[in-house]
């Protein structure tokens, strides 16, 4: 009976979890310890090789992300309380890897009526200063983007 069970035994199976964490850039710098003094962040289109199935794993991430910003407005948490519509959407292009038009993006984005302009504008640029926004709500909604 024991070299019965030890023929038909399935190869060990593991199951993995993932989340998906969104931050704006800059806001989190990961404190470690000596052991894990490597630790750094990386451009998603520049990932290490990674264990296991971990690169199959943030590639699926990666697809879901971008699937949420046509449908979603997610990109809320990866924004700073204030922001340009450059910032978002240059943050919009990051994430789907291509280049969006300016005019017809910033006629969309703000047809959604996500967006309020607040009182303040960007200073100490080289530029023309560049009105800032913020989200009328920071909560997930379903709202059609792109």
């Amino acid at each position: 009976m024991t070299k019965l069970w030890k023929g038909i035994c399935s190869p060990r199976r593991v199951v993995s979890t993932a989340y998906i964490i969104l931050v704006p850039y800059g806001v989190f710098d990961p404190k470690t310890n000596e052991a894990y003094s490597a630790i750094q962040w990386f451009p998603v289109s520049a990932l290490p090789r990674l264990g296991y199935d971990h690169n199959k794993i943030a590639d699926t991430a990666i697809e879901r992300l971008k699937a949420k910003l046509t449908y979603t407005n997610i990109v809320y948490s990866l924004m700073s309380e204030e922001f340009t519509l450059g910032d978002l959407q240059k943050t919009y292009e990051i994430i789907l890897g291509k280049n969006l038009d300016k005019r017809n993006f910033r006629k969309k984005i703000l047809q959604t009526k996500l967006l309020k302009k607040v009182s303040k504008k960007t200073a100490g640029d080289a530029h023309r200063p560049a009105q800032l926004y913020s989200f009328t709500k920071r909560s997930p909604q379903f709202i059609e983007i792109i």
